[in-house]
């Protein structure tokens, strides 16, 4: 008896454990699950933070900050952030390699890392 209320115990601590998980399925979420930044040779760093239903991508070198924040839609393979301050919409591919996220725009690419 005292081994059975052992076991529902420990089945029912991981049953609560795994319903608090989110499940990673496709690279969108896998990318929105993140924070992702980096710091360049030339002293500019660059993050890209989801929170809830924002996201915010800033990009910093010595004398200019380019702060793009607002709600976001993703794709697979796609990112769209809708600026709040400016009402502009940014459009960027992306593309996922492991720890690390290639995010595009026109002929530029921004290599980002996953934070720990």
């Amino acid at each position: 008896m005292r081994n059975l209320r052992l076991l529902i115990l420990i089945l029912s601590l991981c049953i609560m454990l795994s319903a608090c998980s989110r499940v990673i399925e496709t690279p969108a979420d896998e990318l929105c699950v993140y924070s992702w930044s980096n710091s360049y040779y030339n002293g500019n760093t660059a993050s890209l933070v989801f929170d809830g239903d924002t996201c915010s991508l800033v990009i910093e070198n010595r004398d200019y900050v380019l702060d793009i924040s607002g709600i976001f839609a993703v794709t697979d393979d796609s990112l769209l952030i809708c600026d709040s301050a400016s009402g502009v919409h940014y459009t960027f591919g992306y593309r996922l390699h492991g720890d690390r996220v290639e995010l595009s725009c026109g002929s530029g690419v921004l290599e980002l890392m996953k934070d720990g």
